[in-house]
């Protein structure tokens, strides 16, 4: 007998979890599948004793009439399960606005940059006006 721990317990229990369900959707997706396998094996039984024209000389159904009501009554079962529809269905929308925390302003390079230019020209010192000047 092996012991599991810890995590591989949980792993060992969702790979378990995993194949029971896999295998219920494979059988649930084959239903109609296991229904003509049925029919196949068993025709020559049903067309002599449960079809509705075995009385008939001339058998043209060979039993597919008992087929066909079996898988109506198995479709009839499926949409019982399920009574609503797609178009019963009614849509609602609901919409959230969740407005910004902070808003950021939309500003231009030049209004940033104005700033940082006059303040060091207007730090130049005196001396520096004097020999850099537009000539004359």
């Amino acid at each position: 007998m092996v012991i599991l721990y810890g995590k591989m317990k949980s792993l060992y229990l969702s790979y378990r979890a995993t194949l029971v369900l896999a295998t219920l959707i494979i059988f649930s997706s084959f239903g109609k599948t296991i229904l003509l396998l049925g029919f196949v094996a068993n025709q020559d039984y049903i067309a002599k004793n449960l079809c509705e024209n075995r009385y008939q000389t001339e058998r043209l159904c060979s039993g597919k009439c008992v087929l066909t009501k079996t898988i109506q009554k198995h479709d009839g079962q499926d949409s019982e399960k399920w009574p609503l529809k797609l178009k019963d269905l009614k849509e609602n929308t609901a919409y959230f606005f969740n407005p910004p925390a902070f808003v950021l302003e939309r500003t231009s390079i030049i209004s940033i940059l104005k700033p940082i230019i006059y303040s060091k020209i207007s730090i130049i010192p005196s001396y520096l006006q004097d020999i850099f000047h537009p000539p004359q």
